[in-house]
C-alpha cells in the first residue's frame, strides 16, 4: 500500500533535538494517513498498534506488531538559493521524527490532541521501520516564504518487515497489499 502525504510549512535546517515542528508535523500528517488507512483498519489491529505516552493515545500504522516496515521517497522543495552543508539532511531528520511516534513525554513538547479526541495517527513507530528512503531535493521558486519553510511530498510505501514470515500471514499482509 502506498501513502501519500504532503506538508507545507517550517521545516528548519539547523534546529536539533525536540521542536514544535515535530509536533506540527505530527499534526499536519495525522488527518492525511487516517483518511488513507480507516477503511483498512480492523479495531484489534487499532489496538495492537497503539501506544500511550502522557494520557494520549498515539496509532502506528507501520509497526512490528503488523511486521511491516516503509519505504519513503521524498520530494523536499525549498527557497534556499544556496543550501549550507547538512540543511537537507537535518531537514530530513525533521520530517523522518515528524512521521514517527513520540518515544516518550519529552517528545511530545508543543503536542495537541486531535480535534476529534481520538488517537493521533502516526506513519510509523520508529524511525528503525524506515526500509529505503529517497530524498530528492529541488529549489522551490515561490515569493513570499522563509528560508525554513518547505514544500514536501511523501510517498510511503508499505513493505512486509524483516520480521516478517509465515507464522501470522494476516499481519503480515494487513497493508502490504
Amino acid at each position: 500500500m502506498k501513502l501519500t502525504l504532503t506538508y507545507q510549512g517550517p521545516l528548519p535546517p539547523r534546529k536539533r533535538g525536540i521542536t514544535s515542528e515535530k509536533a506540527n508535523l505530527r499534526t499536519a500528517f495525522h488527518s492525511q494517513i487516517l483518511a488513507q488507512v480507516r477503511s483498512r483498519l480492523a479495531e484489534k489491529t487499532v489496538k495492537a498498534v497503539t501506544s500511550t505516552i502522557g494520557g494520549h493515545a498515539f496509532v502506528s500504522v507501520v509497526h512490528q506488531n503488523l511486521r511491516t516496515a516503509v519505504e519513503l521517497d521524498v520530494l523536499l522543495l525549498t527557497p534556499q538559493e544556496r543550501r549550507q552543508v547538512g540543511d537537507t539532511d537535518n531537514r530530513l531528520k525533521t520530517l523522518i521524527d515528524g512521521l514517527t511516534r513520540p518515544a516518550n513525554l519529552e517528545q511530545m513538547r508543543d503536542y495537541v490532541p486531535p480535534d476529534d479526541g481520538g488517537p493521533l495517527y502516526c506513519l510509523m513507530d520508529n524511525d528503525a521501520l524506515v526500509n529505503r528512503l529517497s530524498v530528492d531535493s529541488r529549489r522551490w521558486f515561490v515569493p513570499n516564504v522563509t528560508d525554513t519553510d518547505a514544500l514536501v511530498l511523501v510517498t510511503a510505501s508499505i513493505v512486509l518487515g524483516a520480521n516478517a514470515d509465515m507464522t501470522s500471514p494476516t499481519a503480515n499482509i494487513f497493508l502490504a497489499l
